[in-house]
């Protein structure tokens, strides 16, 4: 299996949006198989 390692940078004016997005993200690699392990 291949690892891969993916970084995220939010600029500060979105805080109030960030815990929307990580969940937006954490589903996309999900759904697509993907495991997130951090």
């Amino acid at each position: 299996m291949n690892h891969y390692e993916i970084v995220l940078l939010f600029h500060p004016d979105q805080s109030e949006q960030v815990p929307s997005m990580m969940e937006r993200y954490t589903n996309t690699v999900t759904e697509g198989s993907g495991s997130i392990h951090r």
